[in-house]
């Protein structure tokens, strides 16, 4: 007996000791990623987020409610602004959100390679081991997490969370892991709910899969209710608070200009004045306007001229037919390999990791789940590419989902063949009941297991020796660079001819000019360039935050300020367009003026002529 207690005693002390091992180890790999993004990345590598962070910054007024994001996030944003008063809040609480996701799950990587002794491991177990680790750093460099559009780290943090909450249930963890999920699960849908949404048919189908292999059906429900309930319970509470704030005014308004500005300006829209579209009460100046993004006519070009455009405008980027399906495949296959070339190797990665768990996974069930894992990525990519709305975000984020199914098979297989007394509760249902699985479970390896995993060893190397290698070609050294100064020391030199008097200049292409300027220095913008410079049409218009901006500068609405605001500009791009425009609906008589340049772009002012019988000057002011 005395000999009994000494043993457990004894095992405690190791699984503690492991434990901390596997923490350390976790904390190291979690550090040094963040530590290399941080010489060789860039915090803002698509500047829709530099617009959030100037939103909920505070930069446009006290009301910082980005329409995309949870009111909530908006509200912890606003009460962390005074104490970090030098920092983008959205990008550290971001940061710090996908800091810990990665950390849980190289936890839980760990973990579970080191189930099997080192002792006992053979060749496959320390390539395998290290492609593990290889996958991690190739998500978080290769995806560029950190200073990814925001869609796409709302998507990476539910996936942490999604691999933690089933790690937890196949490993039968405790309390601490089940609220490492659930805040996982809560950080991601404080962000972009349409990137959590997204995830959800994936999780259905691990759901589904788990159900189906499981005999005992009743208790694996209890049990997987205990590990999930929380997480479900806190999506609940967000989507349902949300959907009441948007259901209040002016949020209420303010989300339906929002949704019809998405399809005139983000969706594929007919030509003007096709023979089979009604076309009365739009005119044709109105409807350029609209889809070019020249949302600036805040009087007229309302919710109400934005629906009636959308109804008649809007159309799908290929036709139902046999030709549109193929030309959609086509578009598919060329945005897979030449658009990006990590979105390349996410996909490489997708195809063999699902090949390898067809061929090399012992059970039917997840056999089944991966092949519907890669093909359901794979419609929701063709239906998005058909409605002409696939951005590379989207692509990314589908990647990610079908990518943490296709991980989580893979860490379920590898720890049933290691420790299948863990999962006797999954007896699987074998085809035609010719082979007992706890028979099957009890063998080490069959020669085609272990030939197809060599096999997938070798591809994946290559895959990642590829993309590694894009990632470093597209890096370079520089200091570290933190979200915690984003808002100091920014050099804003370059549009200081904008901060003269009260002057006000309107840009078309706004993300290629001021965000791109300060991305580039890993800094938002002055306030004072904010002040001075604002967006032909953004999805910020017709906001709260940007209507309240736009009173304080005293251009309510920036077209009218364009004729009767002195020191109003507008910058090249689309300003023949504009002049169309405002001759159409506020006079003949407006003409465009060149004035000077701005940083290597023109301003023009409009003005009535003749103007007091004078020709207007053409020189510089």
């Amino acid at each position: 007996m005395k000999w009994d207690i000494t043993m457990n005693r004894d095992t405690h002390m190791n699984r503690n000791n492991n434990k901390k091992k596997y923490l350390l180890g976790a904390l190291f790999i979690t550090l040094l990623l963040y530590f290399i993004f941080s010489i060789s990345g860039s915090l803002y590598i698509f500047t829709d987020n530099i617009t959030v962070a100037v939103i909920t910054g505070g930069m446009y007024g006290d009301n910082n409610m980005c329409q995309y994001l949870h009111p909530l996030f908006c509200l912890i944003i606003k009460a962390l602004n005074p104490i970090l008063p030098t920092s983008d809040v959205f990008t550290v609480l971001i940061h710090a959100f996908l800091l810990f996701g990665i950390y849980c799950v190289s936890y839980t990587v760990i973990e579970t390679a080191f189930q099997k002794q080192i002792s006992h491991w053979n060749v496959e177990d320390y390539i395998s081991r290290t492609l593990l680790l290889l996958v991690i750093s190739y998500l978080v460099l290769g995806l560029k997490l950190f200073g990814s559009n925001y869609t796409v780290q709302t998507a990476a943090i539910i996936s942490t969370g999604v691999v933690v909450i089933f790690f937890a249930f196949h490993m039968k963890k405790g309390k601490a892991w089940k609220i490492a999920a659930s805040f996982l699960i809560f950080a991601g849908f404080l962000g972009r709910v349409e990137a959590c949404l997204l995830f959800l048919p994936f999780i259905a189908l691990e759901l589904l899969t788990e159900f189906m292999r499981n005999n005992e059906r009743m208790k694996w429900f209890r049990k997987t209710t205990g590990y999930i309930l929380p997480s479900i319970i806190v999506i609940a509470i967000l989507l349902g608070s949300k959907a009441i704030f948007l259901r209040t005014e002016p949020y209420r308004s303010d989300a339906e200009y929002n949704y019809y500005r998405t399809i005139t300006g983000d969706y594929p829209m007919e030509t003007y004045g096709v023979s089979y579209k009604d076309w009365e009460g739009i005119d044709r100046d109105t409807y350029l306007a609209v889809t070019h993004w020249i949302l600036a006519d805040t009087d007229k070009i309302n919710t109400e001229t934005l629906r009636n455009i959308a109804e008649v405008g809007s159309r799908n980027d290929y036709q139902t037919t046999e030709e549109g399906l193929k030309r959609t495949l086509q578009e598919m296959k060329r945005k897979a390999s030449k658009v990006d070339v990590h979105v390349m190797t996410l996909t490489a990665l997708a195809i063999i990791m699902t090949l390898w768990c067809v061929i090399a996974v012992k059970s039917v069930w997840l056999k089944l789940e991966a092949l519907c894992s890669f093909g359901g990525g794979f419609i929701i990519l063709l239906y998005f590419t058909f409605r002409g709305r696939a951005p590379l975000r989207v692509w990314q984020c589908v990647l990610i989902d079908a990518l943490t199914i296709l991980i989580l098979i893979m860490i379920k297989d590898g720890m049933e063949r290691l420790q299948p007394t863990l999962f006797s509760e999954l007896q699987q249902k074998e085809t035609d009941g010719l082979v007992p699985s706890d028979m099957k479970r009890k063998q080490k390896g069959t020669m085609a297991y272990r030939t197809a995993t060599v096999v997938f060893q070798l591809l994946l190397c290559v895959v990642l020796y590829f993309g590694i290698g894009q990632v470093m070609a597209h890096s370079s050294i520089h200091a570290p660079i933190s979200p915690l100064t984003a808002k100091i020391r920014a050099d804003d030199s370059g549009y200081e001819k904008t901060f003269e008097d009260d002057s006000l200049y309107i840009w078309s292409g706004w993300y290629d000019h001021i965000p791109d300027y300060f991305s580039k220095q890993n800094k938002l913008p002055t306030q004072r360039v904010i002040d001075h410079n604002i967006a032909m049409g953004d999805w910020v218009y017709e906001q709260v935050y940007f209507r309240d901006f736009l009173q304080r500068i005293g251009a309510p609405n920036p077209a009218l300020a364009l004729l009767d605001r002195p020191n109003t500009y507008l910058m090249e791009g689309y300003e023949e367009m504009m002049l169309n425009y405002l001759q159409h609906h506020y006079g003949e008589d407006i003409e465009l003026v060149y004035s000077h340049e701005v940083n290597g772009k023109k301003a023009y002012r409009f003005v009535r002529y003749p103007a007091d019988n004078q020709i207007p000057n053409n020189t510089e002011d």
